[in-house]
């Protein structure tokens, strides 16, 4: 079930139980077996939220389990493993991704979904057990082109110092969003401020953005970025 505030750190717990599993697969795994292992566990995301819809459980069940996000970590795997063995064979940067026209059917298909959503269509398998494949398809596209760089303005943009800030802190940003505001209207109920609490949601949504950064970057500067310094040690 979803906690309230808690409920983001679900994806950490997706995936701290997948890393308990997945790296002594690769490990074990003989080279030649990575891509089909890496085919099956995309496939394993569908076929655990199949089997959860079959015996009835809500949606929110299937995305709690690290099976039912199976497809979406393994297609970050194969990102990694397709970069691998392009540098693996000495292809380079610039060696084909394969994926790219996949990726725009992909994004076509979420975007018929999404309109089927919103129309009313409340088709629980085809919403939710294949919208899940077609948006990790269409990521895999970002991270990849992301990997080897963009270019032109989009580029110019991901490469202006404000964006490589907003990545270098947006794990803070994920951890803190749901609390920022919280955190901001207690400071101001703690001082007797509650009428400078803003009500409209357009500005509520500016605060809580602003919290979220600024709490963010304390974060980075006293938390991370000292265990950044302490990486080397190990």
């Amino acid at each position: 079930q979803w906690l309230g505030h808690v409920s983001h750190f679900w994806s950490l717990a997706v995936e701290e139980q997948f890393y308990l599993v997945w790296p002594w697969l690769i490990v074990w795994s003989p080279r030649s077996w990575l891509g089909p292992l890496l085919g099956l566990a995309v496939l394993a995301g569908p076929v655990a939220r199949l089997a959860a819809a079959a015996y009835g459980l809500e949606e929110p069940f299937w995305a709690l389990v690290p099976a039912g996000s199976a497809d979406s970590l393994a297609i970050g795997g194969l990102v990694a493993w397709w970069a691998w063995r392009r540098d693996d064979v000495g292809g380079g940067p610039s060696r084909r991704w394969p994926g790219g026209a996949v990726s725009a059917m992909a994004a076509v298909v979420w975007g018929l979904l999404a309109l089927g959503d919103g129309a009313g269509w409340h088709a629980p398998v085809a919403l939710a057990v294949w919208r899940q494949v077609v948006q990790g398809v269409v990521f895999a596209w970002v991270v990849q082109r992301a990997e080897v760089g963009f270019g032109g303005i989009m580029g110019r943009v991901l490469a202006h110092s404000w964006t490589v800030y907003l990545g270098r802190v947006s794990y803070g940003v994920y951890l803190i969003h749901a609390f920022a505001p919280l955190a901001f209207e207690a400071v101001l109920r703690a001082a007797g401020l509650d009428a400078v609490i803003p009500r409209q949601p357009f500005v509520r949504a500016l605060v809580a953005m602003a919290t979220t950064l600024v709490l963010a970057s304390a974060m980075w500067r006293f938390v991370e970025a000292p265990f950044q310094r302490l990486k080397p040690r190990f």
